[in-house]
């Protein structure tokens, strides 16, 4: 049975909605948005450090959408010793049909193993998108794909509909490679030939950078942009990666890492850390500097920093073209598929509206997002 069709199912069975209620007392002390430069990096803080963060939790991350229209929100609940749950989402506004459809990618977010507060973030979260004027609200849920329970809640929280954005992929497979142990049992765990390329990879004469300025992001990204033409894609747009090194890496809060040929960049990847893990976000390599093996010198030299940083996993975040797969498979990392988007719809006829013109119009919105990440690049020039 293909995968959407089984998690349709699991949504359409999921019928026991006990769980969402607001009968037991609030396990938090306030539920309010973030408004302030220091609001949003703490919420960063705790989506790193927090075991149920993912990186599309982190503030930083969502703020690069904001060249192609879309505005990112954090809802933050605290307790007696500061924040212990909430959601970052985004919103994108459609001036035509005065609405606003709402985005949530992997939240929301609960401290620890016990899930009291999401019940509640999760209602006040609709009752904020209905008082802004939501024609429709989309949810990844963080959970995985055959947590019965789980999807039970978001249906409790009218989260019933199928996916009708469909412009994003707001999610990914994880692909999780434990840091709990040392690096060589990492590779004693991978294939044979992983093994052996990972350690020669430290004796070809790469040296390790890590990038924190403008020019090295622009340098990395030269770089993004030749590999993107090799495989046939196109990195995101330069003005998205000046918000995440201004929010995060500068931060030290994610990673630019850099591999270099004597004065020639051999590759770059750009690191996120969430959810006590640090996952790969971007990145490529010259080819004619593959011989020298970058791109096992960066991804285990990442390890390396993650776990000095007490972080438990490192994520290679999606297979990629049919390379990478073959390269990340050969570290055998465990692999989560998370739930199918849903759809709380408060304006219907709205709705299908827009998802005949979201298919329609896909190739004109496309290049609208495309030319207000360039016009966004422009400005901060």
């Amino acid at each position: 049975m293909p995968a959407e069709q089984h998690a349709k199912i699991l949504w359409d069975t999921c019928s026991d909605v006990s769980r969402f209620g607001m009968s037991e007392q609030a396990v938090f002390d306030s539920l309010s948005l973030a408004h302030t430069d220091d609001e949003f990096a703490r919420w960063d803080d705790f989506v790193i450090r927090s075991e149920a963060g993912h990186y599309t939790q982190l503030h930083g991350w969502l703020s690069s959408y904001r060249p192609m229209g879309f505005e990112p929100e954090v809802l933050v609940a605290r307790g007696r010793d500061g924040i212990i749950g909430g959601a970052a989402f985004l919103s994108y506004s459609l001036p035509l049909l005065r609405g606003k459809v709402f985005i949530l990618p992997h939240g929301p977010v609960c401290e620890g193993s016990a899930q009291g507060p999401r019940a509640e973030i999760l209602a006040a979260l609709t009752e904020h998108f209905q008082a802004n004027n939501a024609v429709f609200a989309q949810v990844w849920p963080h959970i995985g794909r055959n947590d019965l329970a789980g999807l039970a809640e978001f249906r409790g929280a009218g989260f019933t509909g199928p996916r009708l954005f469909d412009l994003h992929e707001f999610s990914s497979t994880e692909l999780r490679v434990d840091l709990s142990k040392s690096e060589e049992h990492v590779l004693s765990a991978a294939r044979r030939n992983t093994r052996y390329y990972g350690r020669k990879s430290f004796s070809t004469g790469l040296t390790l950078r890590l990038g924190c300025t403008l020019e090295d992001l622009e340098e990395s990204y030269r770089l993004w942009q030749e590999n993107g033409e090799y495989h046939g894609y196109h990195p995101r747009p330069l003005s998205t990666h000046k918000i995440i090194l201004d929010r995060l890496v500068a931060r030290n809060k994610a990673l630019l890492i850099q591999a270099w040929n004597g004065d020639r960049l051999a590759g770059s990847i750009l690191v996120l850390f969430a959810g006590r893990q640090a996952v790969y976000a971007q990145g490529g390599i010259r080819r004619e500097f593959k011989d020298r093996l970058p791109a096992y010198f960066m991804h285990l030299s990442a390890m390396r920093i993650a776990r000095e940083r007490d972080f438990l996993a490192y994520d290679f975040n999606n297979w990629g073209t049919p390379g990478t797969r073959l390269f990340k498979a050969g570290f055998r990392p465990v692999v989560q598929h998370w739930a199918v988007p849903a759809t709380r719809m408060y304006k219907p006829v709205l709705c299908r509206l827009l998802v005949f013109g979201q298919h329609q119009l896909r190739p004109v919105l496309r290049r609208v997002a495309s030319w207000r990440a360039g016009r966004c690049a422009s400005r901060r020039a």
